[in-house]
């Protein structure tokens, strides 16, 4: 019974053996059971063994297409397909690359380099005096803009005679005549007016100056009060710079004054500040004791007067310039919105 058992395990796991381990087991068996069944066992032993030969034959089929299967996937999967690719021309690009490299250093190298500067040119007396004067030729052009000479309108200046002039000159060229004759012709006429019709002249030259006035107001009130002290200051550099220049041949006084720009006049401009000797001055000519005398005669007697002076009374002009700076300053600074240079 023991022997059969064991048998039955073996043949249980006869899936499991080789051919050639079949066929000794079915001897085995045949041994342990005796002849009364040695034939029976023996056919059943080599049936055992057929089906397990045919099923090790379709196990290693088995087993050899798997393996081949497995072969294929993994040579798939570890070593992928190699494509076609310009990796290794870029490689070989690359290795030429070095040349390139080399001229790009170079050219960098040639880069870096920094040219020569020019030599500055000397500032010779020449060039320093034509810097000069393009610099005047700015401030001067500054100046001819800050003093609004091309804004201001006409003043009321007219008089009979121009009035009467105006009136009679378009007739005199209308006859065919020159400007000189002209003019020579309505001067003799203006001359051998009668007293009513210089009145009436005299009359329309009032009302033309009163408009004119009128508008000149307008104009300067339409101007802060600041930029009309900056135009004033400005037109007192161009007066300046005109005196400086030399005068030309043939220029009558009238003339020069002609080019230089009076002052704007602006009812709301502060009066200056005086100082002790002003008031000196002042009090003195109020006197009347320079009667007759020429003004800069008196002018250096009253200075030797007030060097003279002790010191108890030159305090009280002192006391008068002083309370009048701090009207000055109160004063320009409600005018112009900034206190001035002379308060700091």
């Amino acid at each position: 019974m023991l022997g059969r058992g064991l048998l039955g395990r073996l043949q249980a796991d006869v899936a499991k053996r080789s051919a050639p381990f079949e066929l000794a087991l079915g001897k085995a068996r045949i041994r342990a059971t005796g002849s009364a069944c040695s034939y029976r066992s023996y056919v059943r032993a080599s049936a055992g063994v057929a089906r397990a030969s045919r099923a090790t034959a379709l196990y290693r089929r088995q087993l050899l297409d798997d393996s081949r299967s497995y072969a294929t996937a993994t040579k798939s999967a570890g070593r992928p397909a190699r494509k076609k690719s310009t990796t290794g021309k870029k490689a070989a690009i690359k290795k030429k690359s070095p040349v390139k490299a080399k001229t790009k250093a170079k050219a960098k190298g040639k880069a870096k380099v920094k040219r020569a500067t020019k030599p500055k040119r000397q500032m010779t007396p020449e060039r320093i005096e034509a810097k000069q004067k393009k610099l005047e030729r700015q401030k001067l052009q500054e100046r001819k803009k800050e003093a609004l000479l091309k804004e201001e309108p006409p003043r009321g200046r007219n008089t009979a005679y121009t009035i009467f002039v105006a009136e009679k000159l378009p007739r005199g060229k209308t006859q065919g005549q020159s400007g000189l004759a002209s003019i020579s012709q309505v001067s003799s006429e203006y001359k051998n007016l009668s007293a009513s019709e210089k009145e009436h002249y005299n009359h329309l030259a009032n009302e033309k100056n009163t408009a004119a006035d009128a508008a000149y107001k307008e104009w300067v009130a339409s101007h802060p009060a600041e930029k009309i002290r900056t135009a004033n200051l400005a037109r007192r550099y161009l007066r300046n710079m005109k005196r400086a220049k030399p005068e030309k041949e043939g220029d009558s006084a009238k003339k020069r004054r002609s080019r230089t720009p009076a002052d704007i006049p602006d009812e709301r401009s502060v009066k200056q500040m005086r100082n002790a000797m002003i008031f000196f001055v002042q009090d003195r000519f109020a006197s009347g004791d320079f009667k007759g005398i020429a003004p800069h005669e008196a002018m250096n007697v009253i200075h030797k007067e007030y060097a003279a002076l002790p010191t108890n009374e030159k305090s009280t002009y002192l006391d008068k310039a002083a309370e009048d700076k701090k009207r000055y300053v109160i004063e320009y600074t409600r005018t112009y919105g900034h206190a001035p240079a002379t308060a700091v």
